[in-house]
Protein backbone atom coordinates (compact mmCIF):
# COMPACT_ATOMS: atom_id res chain seq x y z
CA UNK A 1 0.00 0.00 0.00
CA UNK A 2 1.36 3.87 -0.99
CA UNK A 3 1.59 6.12 0.72
CA UNK A 4 -1.05 9.08 0.08
CA UNK A 5 -0.24 12.57 -0.42
CA UNK A 6 -1.53 16.32 0.08
CA UNK A 7 -3.06 18.19 -2.70
CA UNK A 8 -5.55 20.95 -3.25
CA UNK A 9 -8.58 20.59 -5.39
CA UNK A 10 -8.29 23.33 -8.60
CA UNK A 11 -11.66 21.34 -10.41
CA UNK A 12 -13.03 19.34 -12.35
CA UNK A 13 -12.38 18.60 -16.30
CA UNK A 14 -12.79 15.52 -18.64
CA UNK A 15 -10.70 14.31 -21.76
CA UNK A 16 -11.29 11.57 -24.30
CA UNK A 17 -10.12 8.69 -24.34
CA UNK A 18 -8.54 6.38 -27.39
CA UNK A 19 -11.39 4.42 -28.02
CA UNK A 20 -13.79 7.65 -28.02
CA UNK A 21 -15.22 7.75 -24.85
CA UNK A 22 -15.53 10.50 -22.17
CA UNK A 23 -14.00 10.40 -18.70
CA UNK A 24 -14.36 12.81 -15.63
CA UNK A 25 -11.02 13.70 -14.06
CA UNK A 26 -9.95 15.49 -10.80
CA UNK A 27 -7.35 18.13 -11.13
CA UNK A 28 -5.01 18.12 -8.05
CA UNK A 29 -2.50 20.20 -7.41
CA UNK A 30 0.05 18.91 -5.29
CA UNK A 31 2.89 20.69 -3.02
CA UNK A 32 5.77 19.18 -1.82
CA UNK A 33 5.06 16.94 0.72
CA UNK A 34 8.13 16.31 3.37
CA UNK A 35 8.11 13.00 5.83
CA UNK A 36 7.62 14.88 9.03
CA UNK A 37 7.45 11.34 11.18
CA UNK A 38 6.99 7.54 10.87
CA UNK A 39 4.96 4.94 13.06
CA UNK A 40 5.84 1.90 13.75
CA UNK A 41 4.12 -0.94 14.92
CA UNK A 42 6.74 -1.67 18.27
CA UNK A 43 6.58 1.69 19.21
CA UNK A 44 3.03 2.91 17.89
CA UNK A 45 1.09 -0.31 17.03
CA UNK A 46 0.91 -0.09 13.24
CA UNK A 47 2.64 1.30 10.50
CA UNK A 48 1.97 4.92 9.13
CA UNK A 49 3.49 8.10 7.71
CA UNK A 50 3.08 11.43 8.64
CA UNK A 51 3.16 13.87 5.97
CA UNK A 52 3.47 17.73 6.25
CA UNK A 53 2.55 20.00 3.27
CA UNK A 54 1.87 23.54 2.31
CA UNK A 55 4.90 25.96 2.93
CA UNK A 56 3.86 28.24 6.12
CA UNK A 57 3.55 32.05 4.61
CA UNK A 58 5.84 34.27 6.75
CA UNK A 59 3.91 34.68 10.80
CA UNK A 60 1.05 32.33 10.03
CA UNK A 61 -0.92 31.93 13.95
CA UNK A 62 -1.94 29.01 13.17
CA UNK A 63 1.31 26.83 13.62
CA UNK A 64 1.81 26.75 17.19
CA UNK A 65 5.06 26.89 19.10
CA UNK A 66 5.33 23.28 19.72
CA UNK A 67 4.64 22.27 15.82
CA UNK A 68 7.70 25.05 15.38
CA UNK A 69 10.07 23.37 17.76
CA UNK A 70 8.95 19.55 15.71
CA UNK A 71 9.90 21.36 12.45
CA UNK A 72 12.75 22.90 13.47
CA UNK A 73 14.32 19.71 15.33
CA UNK A 74 13.61 17.98 12.07
CA UNK A 75 15.17 20.68 9.77
CA UNK A 76 11.96 20.68 7.75
CA UNK A 77 10.88 24.60 7.06
CA UNK A 78 7.08 24.61 9.09
CA UNK A 79 4.13 23.47 6.89
CA UNK A 80 0.21 24.42 7.51
CA UNK A 81 -0.77 21.19 6.95
CA UNK A 82 0.34 17.84 8.58
CA UNK A 83 -1.98 14.41 8.14
CA UNK A 84 -0.62 10.62 8.71
CA UNK A 85 -1.35 7.70 6.38
CA UNK A 86 -1.18 4.02 7.10
CA UNK A 87 1.36 2.22 5.00
CA UNK A 88 2.66 -1.14 4.76
CA UNK A 89 6.15 -1.79 6.43
CA UNK A 90 8.03 -1.74 2.80
CA UNK A 91 6.92 1.26 2.23
CA UNK A 92 8.07 3.30 4.86
CA UNK A 93 9.92 6.08 4.04
CA UNK A 94 12.74 8.13 5.96
CA UNK A 95 11.68 11.27 7.83
CA UNK A 96 12.62 14.35 5.76
CA UNK A 97 12.20 12.28 2.49
CA UNK A 98 10.53 14.82 -0.11
CA UNK A 99 7.02 13.35 -1.91
CA UNK A 100 5.66 14.65 -5.51
CA UNK A 101 3.37 13.16 -8.20
CA UNK A 102 6.36 11.11 -9.56
CA UNK A 103 5.87 8.86 -6.39
CA UNK A 104 2.92 7.59 -8.12
CA UNK A 105 2.78 5.33 -10.87
CA UNK A 106 1.80 6.05 -14.38
CA UNK A 107 -2.33 5.85 -15.13
CA UNK A 108 -2.68 4.51 -10.99
CA UNK A 109 -6.14 5.11 -10.00
CA UNK A 110 -6.20 7.14 -6.57
CA UNK A 111 -8.87 7.77 -4.06
CA UNK A 112 -9.70 11.57 -3.36
CA UNK A 113 -11.11 13.18 -0.50
CA UNK A 114 -11.73 16.30 0.35
CA UNK A 115 -13.68 19.12 3.11
CA UNK A 116 -16.70 20.95 1.18
CA UNK A 117 -16.73 24.44 1.79
CA UNK A 118 -19.73 25.35 3.93
CA UNK A 119 -22.30 27.97 2.26
CA UNK A 120 -24.42 29.09 5.37
CA UNK A 121 -28.47 27.82 5.43
CA UNK A 122 -30.30 27.87 2.52
CA UNK A 123 -33.50 29.13 2.38
CA UNK A 124 -36.16 27.75 0.54
CA UNK A 125 -36.40 29.57 -2.81
CA UNK A 126 -33.05 28.61 -3.33
CA UNK A 127 -33.04 25.04 -1.76
CA UNK A 128 -36.61 24.57 -3.01
CA UNK A 129 -37.25 26.33 -5.64
CA UNK A 130 -39.59 28.09 -4.23
CA UNK A 131 -40.78 31.58 -6.14
CA UNK A 132 -41.29 33.53 -2.79
CA UNK A 133 -44.15 36.46 -2.17
CA UNK A 134 -45.40 39.54 -3.42
CA UNK A 135 -43.42 42.21 -3.18
CA UNK A 136 -46.46 44.66 -1.99
CA UNK A 137 -50.21 44.10 -0.94
CA UNK A 138 -49.54 43.60 2.70
CA UNK A 139 -46.32 41.56 2.12
CA UNK A 140 -43.65 43.45 4.31
CA UNK A 141 -40.75 41.35 6.19
CA UNK A 142 -41.42 37.67 4.48
CA UNK A 143 -40.75 38.08 0.81
CA UNK A 144 -38.37 35.20 0.77
CA UNK A 145 -39.80 33.21 3.38
CA UNK A 146 -42.06 29.96 2.67
CA UNK A 147 -45.33 31.14 3.87
CA UNK A 148 -48.46 29.46 2.82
Amino acid sequence: MRTGIIGTKIGNTSFFNEDGSVSPVTLVKIEECVVSGVKTKDKDGYFAIQLASIDNKSKNPKIKKPQKKIFASLNIKPKKIVKEFRVIEENLLKIGTSINAGHFEKEQKIDVTGTSIGKGFAGVMKRHNFSGQRASHGVSLSHRKAGS
